[in-house]
């Protein structure tokens, strides 16, 4: 497979000649980065290339612990899931996509410096944010 530079300055494998539309040096070569429409081999073979790109990576997939993709799984579940708040305990616990089991689990507190638990005073559920 031939390569030449995009016109972004990569180093691209050429995949077509296009003799119409040929880039600003004269070359009538298409390059990859042409070719990668949403949902293509083209889009697939861009991904690969430089390790992957991680905007198309579906979360969590295989991530755990505290690996990247995990960790943005877990920040959109706690900013969309379902969250209630105990005033007996004085616990918030927010639920995983389910609904049911706890994802994760804090106390709260009146004050900023944690010293006053929280009585059960303002919104104590919140159901998923769709």
């Amino acid at each position: 497979m031939q390569r030449r530079y995009s016109r972004h300055g990569h180093l691209a494998p050429v995949l077509a000649v296009d003799h119409a539309h040929p880039d600003h040096h004269g070359h009538s070569a298409a390059v990859l980065a042409d070719h990668a429409t949403s949902g293509t081999t083209g889009q697939a073979l861009a991904a690969a290339g430089s390790a992957g790109d991680p905007w198309i990576t579906t979360l969590p997939g295989s991530y755990t612990g505290d690996q990247a993709g995990s960790v943005i799984s877990t920040i959109s579940k706690v900013l969309r899931n379902k969250s209630v708040t105990d005033s007996v305990t004085g616990r918030m616990t927010v639920y995983d996509d389910d609904g049911v089991t706890p994802l994760l689990v804090a106390n709260l507190y009146q004050d900023a410096a944690g010293t006053t638990p929280y009585a059960g005073k303002g919104a104590e559920r919140r159901e998923r944010l769709e």
